[in-house]
């Protein structure tokens, strides 16, 4: 029993840990918003680079779409004429896109 506090006093030791244990949290609290945060910014960067990428293989798809137009006209032109051939062109790539449209406006019903 002498282990015991009077009662009116205080274990100084309680109150330290308590502060102890508060530092630790914040200290605790600051480590791993600091990690989020490092992260998030290492996935951004990952991922801005990865759509910087994607875009610019996008354009050059894009380019060699509207060359292959050109060369479908300029390969017609001399048969049917340069107006006639751009025309023709123009509606196959219209039909195309047409088909393209229904066959995904008709869609199975599922989403994800």
């Amino acid at each position: 029993m002498s282990d015991e506090v009077p009662p009116g006093e205080s274990d100084p030791a309680i109150g330290q840990l308590f502060g102890q244990l508060i530092d630790d949290t914040k200290s605790f609290a600051r480590a791993e918003i600091s990690f989020y945060r490092a992260q998030a910014l290492d996935r951004i960067t990952f991922y801005g680079k990865n759509l910087a990428l994607a875009a610019a293989g996008a354009l050059l798809a894009l380019f060699a779409i509207i060359l292959l137009i050109v060369a479908a006209v300029a390969a017609l032109a001399p048969i049917t004429g340069l107006a006639l051939a751009a025309l023709i062109v123009a509606a196959a790539l219209l039909a195309l896109a047409v088909i393209l449209f229904l066959v995904v406006s008709r869609g199975d019903g599922r989403r994800s």
